[in-house]
């Protein structure tokens, strides 16, 4: 592939989705693609979900004819539902590590010192940057697990997905399986080290997907995984929340950075303290000793992620 090119304007700030997709050329040469390249994507990724959504079909009628019961149905459907959305994400046209759209992708910022950075500063980046910068984790911890609801894996108002890239030792999965493995995995590793201190480290789980799925999760956990409640944490570390951002900042009682993207459960019970999966595993890190410099070069990251999509898609706007 070509580099993206001619995605931002002359003052520096991206173009907007709109602005690209006026002319194929122009939106084929921001994904550094030819606009036959493009088309062939496009036709790929639809080909694809057709052929899954008969295979869907096929199994389903096989699995009935051998009178498996509709849990178990349910249960084999959803394991292939996950995987597909695994290896095609939501579109085909956003960058599979940081789940942005590739003309703006934001996986370079993550080797900057604050999170940010302008055009010319990220191309001096590397990947070799990317892996050396992520934060290590609290002492106490041995890693971070995000577990996401595949209807959010490949979202790009998802902020779970710069976790594996800010941070050491942090995998995201998809099904109970998936997160299953990765537990026994650090578990395993933590058998073989002498320290009785190491061994007393955790693993922690971070739920990510809507307020209904994540609750939903939440349940098929077994009752002896401990439940973090970080109300207080956010209450007293809201100064990390603060919007550093040239946008004007959403009409919303929510200190979440993800408002200008998300409503953020707006109209239930305790929805102005709701924060995004980011913040609060940030913020239950920082409670466990991660330093607050590095919370808030992870926050910056996320932040510079929805800045980049609102001026991506329009959304430029204050919004209640």
């Amino acid at each position: 592939k070509q580099n993206a090119k001619n995605i931002r304007d002359s003052h520096g700030d991206y173009f907007s989705l709109a602005h690209l997709a006026s002319s194929p050329e122009r939106f084929a040469a921001s994904l550094g693609m030819t606009p036959e390249q493009v088309t062939e994507a496009i036709d790929a990724r639809k080909a694809a979900s057709n052929a899954f959504h008969e295979q869907l079909v096929a199994l389903t009628k096989e699995l009935e004819t051998k009178g498996l019961s509709a849990q178990e149905i349910g249960r084999i459907k959803h394991e292939m539902i996950c995987s597909h959305r695994y290896e095609n994400l939501r579109n085909p046209f956003v960058c599979r590590k940081c789940w942005t759209y590739i003309p703006i992708c934001v996986c370079l910022l993550v080797a900057s010192v604050d999170g940010t950075a302008r055009c010319d500063e990220e191309t001096s980046q590397t990947i070799e940057d990317m892996v050396q910068r992520k934060s290590q984790l609290p002492k106490g911890v041995a890693s971070v697990v995000v577990w996401t609801h595949h209807d959010e894996w490949g979202k790009t108002s998802n902020t779970g997905s710069l976790l594996p890239l800010s941070l050491q030792n942090t995998f995201a999965s998809t099904t109970v399986s998936e997160l299953r493995k990765q537990i026994l995995a650090t578990s395993e590793e933590e058998e073989n080290i002498d320290s009785m201190e190491a061994r007393k480290r955790i693993v922690l789980i971070s739920i990510e997907g809507s307020w209904n799925n994540a609750r939903k999760m939440v349940n098929k956990l077994p009752t002896r995984v401990l439940r973090l409640d970080l109300g207080e944490e956010i209450a007293t570390n809201s100064s990390i929340f603060v919007h550093n951002s040239e946008l004007l900042p959403p009409i919303s009682l929510s200190p979440s950075l993800l408002a200008p993207l998300r409503r953020q459960g707006k109209g239930k019970v305790g929805w102005a303290s709701n924060v995004s999966t980011i913040e609060a595993t940030v913020i239950g890190l920082l409670a466990l000793g991660l330093p607050r410099a590095e919370a808030s070069r992870i926050i910056a990251l996320a932040q510079s992620k929805v800045d980049r999509i609102r001026h991506y898609t329009g959304r430029i706007y204050s919004r209640p």
